[in-house]
């Protein structure tokens, strides 16, 4: 994510905006297919951004099983709410062009991906 906000173009900048919006909008109507859509759309432009082709490469290994993972298990340790917002701040620290705040932010991502991971394994 901090590489992507130093290398993100202009044009990239305002398709994370809209994605950031989508998130909002999918965690306030707590909307499965809208946040799927706006999570699609993130990771795409997220490895476009980074322009890292062995990053995208390792990334799109892991992306569907992960998504699915998630999708069956949410509801017991994770909510839409609280996924679009966490995407959503890394979205809006990459469009700010802010490596520090997009770190912390996927940072924080992570941590939640992390404890939601756990507490799914340890049912």
């Amino acid at each position: 994510a901090a590489r992507a906000a130093t290398r993100r173009s202009t044009a990239q900048a305002t398709a994370f905006r809209q994605i950031a919006a989508e998130f909002a909008a999918a965690g306030a109507a707590d909307d499965e297919a809208l946040f799927t859509r706006a999570d699609r759309g993130f990771n795409d432009l997220l490895l476009a951004a980074a322009n890292n082709e062995f990053a995208a490469e390792a990334a799109s290994l892991m992306q569907g099983r992960s998504r699915r993972f998630w999708f069956v298990h949410q509801h017991r340790h994770s909510s839409v709410k609280d996924a679009a917002a966490l995407h959503s701040a890394i979205a809006f620290a990459i469009a700010d062009e802010d490596a520090d705040r997009a770190a912390a932010a996927s940072d924080a991502l992570l941590d939640h991906v992390e404890h939601f991971t756990r507490a799914t394994l340890n049912d």
